[in-house]
């Protein structure tokens, strides 16, 4: 029960709307490992000096090839133009839509206007249209990932949310758990009872052997500096692979 409210509480973060009913049943379901441990009473929120990193330097694993503007956009008209003439059950369509929304998600990168929302679309025709399609874990992240740069924060929850409970052995599953920290973090600075919720799914990202786990560390420590345990935070830091800023 604690684990499906957690879920819960990710999915309907975010809106000034209840979550749809059918959500609620979906939550319901089991899911993979969410800790369940309470989480102490929040404390004195301290200011916080060190915002997330660019996501593009952390939580994006697409490769980057450096193109020109005017490139991407002949590349990504080209596999448009193959896209309208390919079947609908022709085995190469989810992979064009996927190279279409990568297009795009560059551009978005270059300060592109539009391109997020051609990104999003594409990824979204792929998840839905093609369930079964051998790479849809990476498909439903990084759909979350461009609504959540666009600042559809409830559907970047829905996305991250169905990739946990579809592929819960896929490598983006402790991306997609920082992602949900990443939120929480943000609007804790409002809203102190959030900062249990962003601790909860660190602690998620930090079961997984994931280069994101040294991250998670870091971002725990903030949180425990926000809530008064110094002490704690310093033991969180200590964790990471990596040197954490601030």
């Amino acid at each position: 029960m604690q684990r499906a409210l957690f879920f819960l509480v990710c999915l309907a973060c975010g809106s000034s709307e209840p979550a749809p009913r059918h959500v609620e049943i979906e939550v319901a379901q089991p899911l993979p490992s969410v800790s369940a441990t309470p989480s102490a009473t929040p404390t004195t929120t301290v200011s916080m000096q060190v915002e997330p990193r660019d996501v593009d330097d952390v939580r994006d694993l697409r490769r980057v090839q450096p193109r020109s503007p005017a490139l991407l956009h002949a590349e990504t008209q080209a596999l448009e133009k193959l896209l309208a003439a390919t079947a609908a059950n022709a085995p190469d369509r989810p992979a064009l839509l996927r190279r279409i929304a990568e297009g795009y998600a560059d551009l978005r990168k270059q300060g592109e206007g539009g391109a997020s929302a051609k990104a999003i679309q594409s990824y979204t025709e792929l998840v839905k249209t093609y369930p079964t399609y051998a790479q849809v874990d990476e498909a439903f992240y990084y759909l979350g990932l461009e609504q959540e740069l666009a600042g559809d924060l409830m559907n970047a929850r829905k996305s991250y949310y169905e990739l946990i409970k579809r592929s819960p052995s896929s490598k983006y599953v402790p991306y997609a758990y920082f992602a949900f920290g990443e939120m929480f973090f943000h609007e804790a600075k409002a809203d102190p009872s959030k900062w249990d919720l962003a601790k909860q799914a660190y602690t998620e990202v930090m079961k997984f052997p994931s280069p994101i786990a040294s991250d998670a560390a870091c971002r725990m420590g903030l949180v425990f500096d926000a809530q008064g345990d110094p002490k704690r935070a310093t033991l969180m830091r200590s964790k990471s692979e990596k040197p954490c800023g601030g």
